[in-house]
């Protein structure tokens, strides 16, 4: 019995293989052809709810048509797909199979992880050939997400990654920009103690360094040498002015003594302060030497030290001043704090009438000082004070002056009287980037509340093209948003970076958001929200894949 049952089903296999490969060919064909144009047509209707649902779609077509090519390559369907001939619902076969596939499947990956999503962003800026400003961020922005994808254990991807950042790099057109991207990808590797790859970085800055012209010597090479002094390598600076005898080594020497002293090391700041003989460099390196004193509430050394600040330096003096008052009230010293801000408005004081503006610039620093201690009277006192000095002044140190004062009834909450200001005293052409700059903190500065209504008011009223490409409407827009995400309000991050009109700064800001969420590399880790939120996010980049957006543009100035 068993054997009259086992020859039985193995004749109906055998009956079935027959008709599957000796029957015409033809129906089988055209069977899979039309499954895979349904299974195309069907994913794109997905794609509006799951990327990686949709992928799998795309993948059995796939599977489909090659079973053609593959196994059926002489027949009328096959050759009509080797031709180009035959659509795959809206799409050519080529352009299916070599764009169209590879792009749902990184999008399934981008909405799997949020990683992979920032990396699908980034690779959609659009840095325009002649920015090369935008490419450095490209590039600090790759090296960046190269870091994170380290930390998550995916090698292959981080070197991937960042091998991605060094071809932008090499598009660059001017070496000082060039030398920029290499010192800040450096910075952010270094940070991590990936310190030899940080150190070929610096190798390749420092040999591009000697060989660009003398005039762009200095700019470059006080780049690299305030690298190295992020990274805590004060040696090699030093060492590296010895090696550039025609650069300033005044100037080198502040960036030195100035980064020691942020570094909280004090006394090697001093050292090396007094080897710099230019007044107003030593007079600046000061400022930032008594600032750090007084944030380590060493008032006595931090006054000994203002007062040898050069008399004829009274920008820095009067600052350093201030400095100290300011760490002495958050210190809860209100009678040193008040000496030191009556001796900082006397020294702004002694500045010539031909000398305003740099009076006005100086009282602006001490009304900062005031708002962050939360002194409305004397922020007030001062501020309407230098309403009456900024009047004076001709149009455009007008506008500066004003500039200064708005951005500071913007701090106090007076947004109406800010605005005001800006709409009388800042207004013309001349005044351009003053206006968008100024729009842009108090804007900034709202976002930072989370007051994002009065931020995007502020925001939408900067110009979209300036006379500086990084301060537009855009680049402001994408700033609120990313502040947003960052404060943890993704929601709104994301909705305002559906305002941005720019190929560059719309995906830079989608990427940053898309960082803000998990970084789990495995579907099982990912909640259907933050999915949610990638697939947004993923929606709002790949409908302006092919987009008619604002490239960041300067006007001519004529």
């Amino acid at each position: 019995m068993k054997r009259i049952v086992f020859w039985t089903i193995a004749s109906l296999c055998l009956i079935l293989y027959l008709i599957a490969n000796f029957s015409d060919p033809g129906e089988k064909i055209k069977h899979n052809f039309k499954q895979a144009c349904q299974e195309v047509i069907l994913a794109r209707e997905m794609e509006n709810s799951s990327y990686v649902s949709a992928f799998k779609k795309y993948k059995n077509a796939i599977a489909r048509l090659n079973n053609i090519t593959d196994k059926y390559s002489s027949s009328d369907i096959a050759l009509k797909l080797f031709n180009n001939q035959l659509k795959i619902g809206p799409y050519p076969f080529l352009e299916f199979k070599e764009e169209v596939v590879p792009q749902a499947k990184l999008r399934a990956e981008a909405e799997n992880d949020s990683l992979d999503c920032a990396f699908y962003a980034v690779n959609l800026m659009d840095t325009i050939p002649y920015d090369d400003k935008l490419k450095v961020m490209k590039a600090a922005k790759l090296t960046n997400i190269s870091i994170l994808y380290t930390k998550n254990w995916r090698f292959r991807k981080a070197a991937a990654t960042l091998s991605e950042a060094k071809k932008i790099v090499a598009t660059i057109y001017s070496d000082t920009f060039k030398i920029g991207a290499l010192t800040e990808m450096a910075q952010i590797l270094e940070k991590v103690g990936k310190k030899k790859e940080a150190r070929q970085l610096l190798d390749q800055a420092l040999a591009l360094v000697k060989t660009i012209p003398q005039n762009s010597r200095p700019e470059a090479f006080h780049k690299l040498l305030t690298t190295y002094c992020l990274i805590g390598d004060f040696e090699t600076a030093a060492n590296l002015i010895n090696g550039f005898q025609a650069t300033n080594s005044d100037q080198a020497n502040a960036i030195i003594s100035q980064h020691y002293a942020r570094e909280g090391k004090l006394k090697s700041a001093l050292d090396t302060a007094e080897k710099i003989k230019d007044d107003n460099l030593q007079a600046e390196t000061l400022r930032v030497i008594v600032e750090n004193y007084a944030a380590k509430g060493r008032y006595e050394k931090a006054g000994e030290l203002a007062l040898k600040i050069n008399p004829s330096q009274l920008v820095w003096k009067a600052k350093a001043l201030a400095d100290i008052a300011f760490y002495a009230a958050q210190d809860g010293k209100k009678e040193i704090a008040a000496s030191y801000f009556n001796e900082a408005e006397r020294t702004a004081a002694l500045f010539e009438s031909f000398e305003l503006p740099q009076k006005l610039s100086v009282i602006n620093y001490i009304t900062l000082r005031f708002i962050e201690i939360q002194d409305q009277e004397n922020t007030r006192r001062l501020l309407k004070s230098s309403f009456a000095e900024a009047i004076k002044l001709p149009e455009f140190n007008r506008a500066e002056a004003f500039a200064d004062i708005a951005v500071a009834y913007g701090r106090l909450g007076e947004l109406e009287k800010a605005m005001e200001l800006v709409k009388l005293y800042i207004p013309s052409f001349l005044s351009l980037d003053i206006r968008g700059n100024t729009l842009a903190e108090l804007a900034l500065f709202y976002a930072e509340n989370q007051q994002y209504p009065k931020a995007l008011e502020l925001a939408n009223q900067v110009a979209a093209e300036t006379t500086l490409p990084e301060v537009n409407r855009a680049s402001v827009l994408s700033e609120i948003a990313i502040i947003a995400a960052k404060a943890g309000d993704l929601q709104t991050g994301l909705e305002i970076a559906r305002q941005i009109d720019c190929s560059f700064y719309k995906p830079w800001t989608l990427g940053e958001i898309a960082l803000q969420l998990p970084c789990h590399h495995y579907p099982l880790f990912n909640n259907g929200k933050n999915k949610g939120l990638l697939h947004q996010i993923i929606s709002e980049l790949n409908h302006h894949s092919n987009p008619v957006l604002q490239p960041i543009t300067a006007l001519e100035v004529k």
